[in-house]
């Protein structure tokens, strides 16, 4: 489809465990300048520990993750059985600590895992993982495109329609999160990043029941808000 739309240069592909295949990584060296494809752990784990030099991450939204790297030469015996050279790679392997504790029976450690393979070989490794990262982030929109903001379900049968009320939702979700920015810098159970159904609970909803009190009807709220003016 590309090639019929002549598109000629592909600069960087980003793709997750899924593309994890040596027909895959193949076709990605022969037709992108640079690709970064998520590894599956059952199959990148065995490298972890051969890892020696750790360099934190800066800024990163998750807590303190830290980034290391190494080369690796995946797919040799499908490389040998096409009659063709298995070709080096760069494992770029991020990890963070777990916060239950569980030790890793591979690692014999307390982190948890994730690992890229690209050929990249110009950039560092904190900046790959970065730019990797933004696949993930692209992709949580859409999750919560669609399971806040009803793009999983379209309410109508003709497209027109329905393109109608998708750019209507993504202002909605633009909006909500400028909403809820505010809000967490006000209230202390509120955060930025929080998702619909947690800010109605924690901000909208509130418990409450009608009682009698000096022959009068009051309302009782149950709960509180810090609110900082």
């Amino acid at each position: 489809m590309l090639e019929n739309n002549q598109v000629k240069e592909i600069g960087h592909f980003r793709a997750d465990a899924a593309s994890y295949q040596y027909e895959v990584v193949k076709l990605l060296s022969q037709k992108v300048q640079y690709f970064y494809v998520g590894c599956r752990n059952s199959y990148a784990e065995k490298y972890f520990t051969k890892i020696s030099k750790w360099e934190a991450m800066k800024d990163a939204p998750q807590g303190i993750i830290e980034v290391g790297e190494i080369v690796i030469t995946p797919f040799q015996k499908q490389a040998r059985d096409a009659g063709t050279t298995p070709v080096p790679y760069r494992l770029i392997v991020k990890r963070k600590e777990k916060q239950d504790g569980q030790t890793n029976i591979f690692t014999q450690d307390a982190y948890g895992y994730r690992a890229v393979l690209t050929n990249n070989f110009d950039l560092n490794a904190i900046e790959i993982a970065q730019f990797y990262n933004h696949r993930g982030n692209m992709e949580k929109q859409f999750d919560i495109l669609k399971n806040d903001f009803g793009w999983g379900q379209v309410p109508f049968s003709y497209l027109n329609k329905n393109t109608v009320f998708l750019y209507l939702t993504a202002i909605c979700r633009n909006l909500y999160r400028k909403i809820v920015t505010f809000f967490a810098g006000k209230v202390q159970a509120l955060k930025s990043t929080d998702r619909v159904k947690k800010f109605l609970f924690r901000f909208i909803i509130l418990p409450a029941k009608w009682i009698t009190r000096s022959r009068q009807k009051q309302l009782r709220v149950y709960g509180k808000i810090n609110f900082t003016p």
